[in-house]
């Protein structure tokens, strides 16, 4: 399933996150809770997550991004949006196991070899 988390948008840290999230990264949503996002990911993987994340604040529409989570060395993608709620800005993060998309990827081009083949 898909690990959502919403980050305060000045501060970059995270308020909440669902339980998908916490399994990515091999620890609770309590435990997530005020990490700064950048503390999620590899240090290479933060700078594209941290463009996406400011042209998302710049007002415009940022495609997903590959990344990789520090904890565990998983692959993601992260897609990010932007919202007001009770007057703050936060983030919203989207994070899927980039495995998934290959695996779907991979199962779409053997059912379309079959079609062919039959």
């Amino acid at each position: 399933s898909e690990g959502v988390l919403i980050a305060d948008a000045a501060s970059l840290k995270v308020i909440e996150s669902n339980g998908a999230v916490a399994q990515l990264l091999s620890e609770s949503t309590q435990s997530l809770q005020g990490q700064a996002i950048c503390d999620l990911f590899t240090a290479a993987s933060w700078e594209t997550v941290q463009t996406l994340i400011v042209a998302v604040q710049a007002g415009g529409r940022a495609e997903e991004v590959h990344a990789v989570l520090r904890h565990g060395k998983q692959d993601v993608r992260v897609a990010a949006s932007l919202f007001r709620q009770s007057g703050a800005m936060l983030i919203l993060l989207r994070l899927r196991p980039a495995q998934t998309l290959t695996a779907r990827a991979d199962s779409g081009r053997q059912a379309r070899m079959l079609d062919v083949l039959n």
